[in-house]
């Protein structure tokens, strides 16, 4: 697939979807494809799975000869991706990261310490 970000020359991609599983959707990327949409996400609404999701449904379009929007789609235009967060939303997603960060630090360094403290008392081994 042909993909262009902003005024950067479309550059090629390969994809491949896997839906034979009607729970589950597989869909891969190359990873700077799958970082770029990422990054492009979290920029603009604090949630990195938005647009993968809207591009794991277009690809999934091609290939099911669904209808499909207008070429070239723009991400964030089509009514593949899930429902992008109100302004409150976003708002609070990003006051709200530095405190889960805050606490996932917390967690790792509690979890660091508790084993430190089983090898110094001899209960585990040093890998």
């Amino acid at each position: 697939m042909s993909v262009q970000f902003g005024n950067e020359m479309p550059k090629e991609f390969l994809g491949e979807f896997n839906g034979s599983d009607n729970e589950h959707a597989f869909c891969s990327t190359e990873e700077e494809l799958f970082m770029r949409l990422s990054d492009l996400a979290a920029k603009r609404y604090c949630n990195c799975t938005i647009y993968q999701f809207e591009f794991m449904g277009i690809i999934k379009a091609f290939l099911s000869d669904e209808p499909l929007p207008k070429l070239p789609i723009e991400l964030g235009t089509t009514h593949f991706g899930s429902p992008r967060p109100s302004a409150y939303g976003i708002l609070l997603n990003r006051l709200r990261r530095p405190f889960s960060q805050a606490l996932l630090r917390w967690k790792y360094r509690r979890v660091l310490r508790t084993h430190r403290q089983a090898r110094q008392a001899g209960l585990c081994k040093k890998s």
